[in-house]
This record gives structure tokens, C-alpha cells and sequence, in this order.
């Protein structure tokens, strides 16, 4: 009886291709688009080594300091800060119009001048470095005027030394990329779209709905049965489905959900049996035709993601903020917040209470389902 019945709403639910497609190829769909425009964010704020020019004037070579700091910050290592072309002014003014460097250094009343064609990150870091430079000379003057022993106690030393008084240290067992939270909306979104099958199982349960459910309706088979093993091929539909674009997101396209797979599987599992209640939930309780219910499903689905943050990044942050309650109510932010604190936490405290929360929800929608089934009465079929 179980196996007969699961196998063939297996079958019925993998032919339908609307459902498939929203279920399965959209959110693959989407993630190769997250993929393309979210790659290059992280690797655009890596550092660049800036070329720069330098007029090589007597006046340049006078300034001992200057050229000795611009030789230091210049030579090949791992603080590397630029590449110098040392020239005259009309090639470094050349240099510049043609775009082989991003700004050129000449000295003009006694004081070093950075040229720039254009504002960016690049001529930022020069002006940052030519004002640190003048910063430091003024105060070596300052000093000199006042104390000129100091330098014999080493204070040129120190006043080259650059302290760090900060450590960077994780906030988890792994190293998190910021856009790798539309992805874990992304994956909340996918086990949404299981509400698709469990709205199908309401469909081909409930006699109002369609003809196969009337039929099913006068068969010998108890409806509670016919509807619990529906879900129950839904929810493994949908946990194949999840599975797939995880597997797509982490082997194909790279993006990692971190080492503790055992627990983002246990989070996917939770968020489709949500899912397929959720949509199951809305079959049941909305009037209307099974159009109206797919409109609806879609609507709140992505409602939910974007107050989870797949949109705006910030929008979860905002919500938490201001409408701290509405963060627990929302399954998408409870399943990116689940996987999120795999990161986030040293301990899973959070993480589980997620998990509850989801499935406290699943347990209501799905009891209400049941009552509101079990309720129904009809003169005909």
C-alpha cells in the first residue's frame, strides 16, 4: 500500500514541468547568475601594486629622506607599496596621459606633489602616502627645533616604526565571504519551492481541486494515507532537488558552505520539511483555484527571501534591528541564519534553535492541514 502509493506520486510530481522547473532549474538558473555577479566583488578589493612616476630632478635628489623612504616602500617584498619610473617631468606627464601609471611625484617649493589624471583607489593611496611623508618631515623639523638631541636617543628609528596594536582573528571555524549569505538565500529559497509539491498533494487530494483527486476521493484508500505519503514523496523530491543545487553552488561553481556538512544537511532537511508544509498549509486553508494558491506561494516565497536578505544584503540586518520578532517568524531567515552560525558561532546554540523554531512551524502548518482535510464533507463527488 505505502510503496505503491509513494512511487506513484513520485512519478506524478516529476512530470509535472512547471513544478520542476520552478523547484529545480530556476534556483540553478539564479545561482550561475549570483555566481557571475558576485565573483569578482571579493577579488576587486585585493591590493594592487600602484605605478607610479617620479621626477628625478636635483631637487628630488636633495630630499635624502624622500628618496630613501620611496626606494624602501618600492623594493620587491611582501609590502611592496609601489612601482617607480624614475624620468623627467614631460615623460612622467606622457606616462600619465597614456595610462602607464596611475600618478607621478614632483617636487615643487621645497615639498613633494603628487599629479594625478583621475580620482580612484590608486591615486588615494599615493596621496595617502605622500601626506603621511610631509606629516612625518613637519614633525622631525618640529622636534629638531625644540630637542635636537632626540635623534642621537633614536628617534628616527621610531618614528619610521608602524605599529599594529589589533589582531584579526575569525569569527568561526571558517573564513567567511560576505556574498556567500545570497547563496545560503539562495538554498532557504529552494526549500521554499518544495511548497510547490505540497501544494500538488493538496491538489490530487482535496475532490474541489481536480478530477484525479475526486477519483481518489471514492477509491478505497483512507485520505489521511493518500495525503501523508503525497508528502512524503514531496519532501523527497524537494531534498533532491535542494541537494542538487547545493552540490551544483559547492562543486561547480566553487562557493563553499564551510566544513560541517553534517549540519548543513540537517539544516536543508529541516528547511524542506518546512517547505512542503508551507505549501501544503496554503492548499488547504486558501480558498480559490490551485492558480491563485501557485501565485500566492511565489509571492510570500520570495517575500520571505528578500526580508532574509537575497535582494539586499542589509534588509536581514534591518529587519533583526527594528522588527526583531518578524526574524523568527521568517523560515528563510531562520534557515540562512542556521547556516550562517555554522561560521558565525563556536557552538551550535543558535543553530538549533533555528531548527526548532522550523520545525514547530512545520508541525503547526501540517496539523492544521490534517484538521482542515479531515473536516470537509461532500454531498457529491
Amino acid at each position: 500500500m505505502f510503496s505503491h502509493t509513494y512511487i506513484n506520486r513520485l512519478k506524478i510530481m516529476v512530470r509535472q514541468k512547471d513544478t520542476m522547473f520552478w523547484s529545480l532549474l530556476f534556483p540553478l538558473l539564479l545561482a550561475t547568475l549570483f555566481y557571475f555577479a558576485f565573483s569578482n566583488l571579493t577579488s576587486a578589493e585585493n591590493f594592487e601594486i600602484v605605478p607610479v612616476a617620479v621626477v628625478d630632478d636635483a631637487a628630488y635628489r636633495e630630499d635624502a629622506l624622500l628618496t630613501e623612504t620611496v626606494k624602501a616602500v618600492s623594493q620587491e617584498s611582501d609590502d611592496q607599496l609601489f612601482t617607480v619610473t624614475y624620468t623627467d617631468e614631460e615623460e612622467a606627464a606622457k606616462l600619465l596621459d597614456e595610462g602607464k601609471v596611475d600618478g607621478y611625484i614632483v617636487m615643487e617649493s621645497g615639498q613633494p606633489k603628487l599629479v594625478v589624471k583621475q580620482s580612484g583607489i590608486n591615486q588615494t593611496i599615493a596621496k595617502a602616502f605622500l601626506d603621511e611623508y610631509i606629516k612625518t618631515g613637519r614633525s622631525m623639523e618640529t622636534i629638531a627645533e625644540q630637542n635636537p638631541a632626540a635623534f642621537a636617543q633614536g628617534l628616527l628609528e621610531k618614528l619610521s616604526e608602524r605599529n599594529s596594536y589589533t589582531k584579526e582573528v575569525p569569527l568561526g571555524k571558517d573564513d567567511s565571504d560576505p556574498t556567500v549569505n545570497y547563496f545560503y538565500t539562495l538554498l532557504a529559497m529552494t526549500c521554499l519551492y518544495g511548497g510547490f509539491l505540497g501544494l500538488k498533494c493538496v491538489t490530487d487530494t482535496m475532490p474541489t481541486q481536480s478530477p484525479q483527486a475526486a477519483r481518489l476521493n471514492v477509491a478505497p484508500v483512507h485520505k489521511a494515507k493518500a495525503f501523508t505519503y503525497g508528502l512524503l514523496a514531496a519532501l523527497t523530491i524537494n531534498l533532491v532537488q535542494t541537494l542538487l543545487v547545493l552540490a551544483y553552488v559547492t562543486l561547480v561553481l566553487g562557493v563553499s558552505f564551510g566544513s560541517q556538512i553534517g549540519f548543513v544537511l540537517l539544516a536543508i532537511l529541516a528547511g524542506c520539511v518546512t517547505g512542503v508544509s508551507f505549501g501544503a498549509f496554503l492548499g488547504t486553508v486558501i480558498p480559490g483555484k490551485e492558480n491563485l494558491k501557485v501565485a500566492l506561494l511565489i509571492a510570500l516565497s520570495l517575500l520571505f527571501c528578500f526580508l532574509a536578505g537575497m535582494m539586499f544584503i542589509d534588509m536581514k540586518y534591518i529587519i533583526a534591528t527594528n522588527l526583531p520578532l518578524l526574524s523568527y517568524l521568517n523560515p528563510a531567515t531562520l534557515l540562512t541564519d542556521a547556516f550562517y552560525t555554522l561560521y558565525a558561532f563556536d557552538n551550535h546554540n543558535r543553530f538549533f534553535l533555528n531548527l526548532m523554531l522550523l520545525g514547530g512551524m512545520s508541525v503547526i502548518m501540517c496539523t492544521a492541514s490534517y484538521f482542515v482535510m479531515r473536516r470537509q464533507k461532500y454531498a457529491s463527488l
